[in-house]
């Protein structure tokens, strides 16, 4: 007796075990936010959950007996076999298809497949995803990614990614033919070793400025630098730099747009040599006008001054005709003075 009591107090606490597990399944069945179907070895569905009615549209009591099959639309056999014995071997397998709702709608699903015993049955777990909303996303994502790959590789720039190690990680179309590097021959490879010079044409050495370029990046968001062609040849490029940083906030690379220079530093070149022979050329006008205003006007000014001192040792003259030749010579003396000034002002000696 005391033997069968321990027995039946075994059993009880088996079977309470065994409830609780149920409830706990049960619990984590309904309440899963993923469709699930339980179907036999021959895919009949035999049970499922409150999400999956959801999703298919159907009520639970019209669900059962339905293979799985039967709710996609357009379903490969062949293949939904081979998934099917895959899954039977023990493998977990997982493939997207769409699936057909009772109202005519349909929705793009991720099945995820496995087997499992319950009440010493063999049967197949299936969850089930609704990934509709997911599928447009990277639709989207592709789409824009296209639009931004054509544009880089389409603008009329060049587009130059580089790492902290300055070894180029992009390098779009139009930065190839200019620098007449092909992307395999560039990826990889480091700024200095390809597109940037180790001196530039000044006898500068580049190497202390990436230095400082790579720790104060802020510092050069805009630069015009002397870049190398392939072929050896030297161009101006005006480069606006980008730091892009990590999830932590580290610059993990850089980006730099560059926009061809060369013919416009020519062209400042040339106005700068140009506005030199204009200033030049006034500077010449102008001394020779000084020189003029100095050795012939003011000479000329001069000498009618004393012709006119040179009149008043006429004892004949009368006071009068003696006061005008008086007034007219320091009339010729500040107009002297007025012609010498001018000169000076025209071409100061300074100026040599």
């Amino acid at each position: 007796n005391e033997q069968l009591r321990l027995e039946i107090e075994e059993r009880k606490e088996v079977e309470s075990i065994l409830r609780e597990s149920q409830q706990r399944y049960r619990s984590l069945f309904e309440g899963s936010r993923d469709a699930i179907f339980i179907s036999d070895n021959n895919g009949r569905i035999l049970d499922a959950n409150d999400a999956a009615a959801q999703l298919t549209g159907y009520r639970k009591s019209e669900l059962i007996l339905k293979e799985v099959h039967e709710l996609g639309t357009d379903i490969d056999l062949p293949a939904y076999k081979e998934y099917f014995n895959r899954t039977m071997t023990g493998d977990n397998v997982s493939i997207e298809a769409t699936l057909q709702r009772k109202d005519g709608g349909v929705v793009n699903t991720e099945f995820s497949s496995k087997t499992v015993t319950l009440a010493g049955i063999r049967c197949i777990h299936t969850a089930a995803r609704d990934i509709t909303a997911r599928n447009e996303a990277e639709a989207a994502l592709r789409r824009s990614e296209a639009k931004y790959r054509e544009l880089v590789q389409n603008a009329n720039s060049m587009i130059v990614w580089f790492d902290t190690q300055s070894r180029v990680t992009f390098f779009n179309e139009y930065a190839q033919e200019f620098f007449g590097y092909t992307e395999e021959e560039i990826l990889g490879r480091k700024i200095t070793e390809t597109i940037l010079p180790a001196v530039d044409s000044d006898g500068r050495h580049l190497s202390d400025r990436l230095k400082n370029f790579f720790s104060h990046p802020e510092q050069y968001k805009n630069i015009a630098l002397e870049n190398v062609l392939r072929n050896g040849e030297r161009v101006v490029v005006a480069w606006t730099n980008r730091p892009i940083r990590g999830a932590e906030g580290k610059i993990i690379e850089f980006l730099s747009v560059g926009v061809d220079m060369t013919e416009g530093s020519d062209s400042r070149q040339m106005i700068q040599t140009l506005t030199h022979e204009l200033i030049k050329a006034q500077e010449n006008e102008r001394e020779m006008r000084s020189r003029e205003l100095h050795d012939r006007v003011a000479q000329d000014l001069s000498a009618l001054k004393i012709s006119c001192e040179l009149l008043l040792n006429y004892k004949s003259l009368s006071s009068g005709i003696r006061n005008n030749i008086s007034e007219m010579s320091a009339k010729l003396l500040k107009i002297i003075n007025g012609v010498r000034d001018l000169s000076y002002d025209l071409r100061p000696a300074e100026l040599e």
